[in-house]
């Protein structure tokens, strides 16, 4: 089991889940864990997904060309699906993908997860980070690192029989 941390924003944390824990948490900046990959992709794309952002990422690199508008939206989609997929191996393929885009996929999958990456590494603020996926066992040691930002965080794990 995987446990992710996430810089995010009351305003943005609230539109993936039930408003009613919108109490809990104070308006503003704050750090996010959680034991779901949904929920902690919704957010990160929540706040550096834009359109078009694919395609501009795709420019000049191998993928341009395979990357054509006929298939752009199912291939965006599927993409968008399985961003980090890679950190523990949680690859969604589903029913409708055909196999010769599979490699594709996810290697544009990798591309946007590391830009995303990226866009939460601060390079003049290294003694924690704003962004990880660790081993569930860490728990203790990323709740400390969350607490060394400053920010309030909150906690939120679908798979409570994990959860301390």
């Amino acid at each position: 089991m995987k446990l992710y941390k996430i810089k995010t924003s009351k305003s943005e944390l609230l539109q993936h889940i039930c408003s009613a824990f919108g109490d809990t948490f104070i308006e503003g900046e704050m750090m996010f864990l959680t034991d779901d990959l949904g929920l902690f992709r919704d957010v990160a794309l929540e706040r550096h997904y834009k359109p078009n952002l694919l395609k501009k990422l795709c420019v000049g690199s191998i993928y341009e060309d395979q990357l054509t508008e006929g298939n752009f939206q199912f291939l965006e989609n599927m993409i968008l699906r399985n961003i980090f997929w890679n950190y523990d191996n949680k690859y969604d393929g589903g029913n409708d993908v055909n196999l010769k885009y599979e490699t594709l996929i996810k290697e544009l999958s990798i591309l946007l997860s590391e830009y995303i990456k990226d866009k939460y590494n601060d390079k003049d603020f290294e003694e924690h980070s704003f962004f990880g996926v660790y081993d569930f066992e860490y728990l203790d040691q990323v709740i400390e690192d969350c607490d060394s930002t400053g920010l309030p965080c909150f906690e939120l794990y679908i798979h409570q029989s994990l959860a301390k």
